[in-house]
């Protein structure tokens, strides 16, 4: 049986039409567009699993910064179910509330409810920015 991420990468390109952005600046070559239909969470899904793995087998290590609010919940609750290697994981937030991280309002507390709740994180690796 093949392994989660395998599964997760399998889905994104079964399930998706994705087709790359043509452009001369280099930044932008690198981004796909999602055709009419297409779900814009399974591509960022996919993106974030193949980075990881290309991440940690060139560096040992996946640092990611992770946006706040209600969109990207989705994302990290599918983050959640890959079978990726999070002792080699670090979380940077992007940005936060000024509220407590058990405030309803915290990007803290949906990214800790949708995914570092879910799986094998390390503490250490998990870097908040303290509201």
């Amino acid at each position: 049986m093949p392994s989660r991420r395998k599964r997760c990468t399998e889905k994104l390109t079964s399930t998706l039409s994705v087709a790359p952005l043509r452009s001369t600046m280099r930044t932008l070559e690198s981004m796909r567009r999602v055709r009419e239909g297409g779900d814009i969470t399974l591509v960022a899904w996919g993106a974030m699993v193949e980075r990881c793995d290309a991440a940690i087998t060139e560096h040992g290590l996946f640092t990611v910064a992770l946006s706040g609010g209600s969109t990207p919940r989705l994302l990290y609750e599918r983050l959640a179910v890959c079978d990726l290697p999070w002792d080699r994981v670090e979380l940077f937030f992007g940005d936060e509330r000024c509220v407590p991280p058990d405030h309803p309002d915290s990007n803290y507390r949906m990214v800790r409810e949708a995914l570092i709740a879910k799986v094998p994180l390390l503490r250490e690796n998990v870097h908040r920015i303290q509201a």
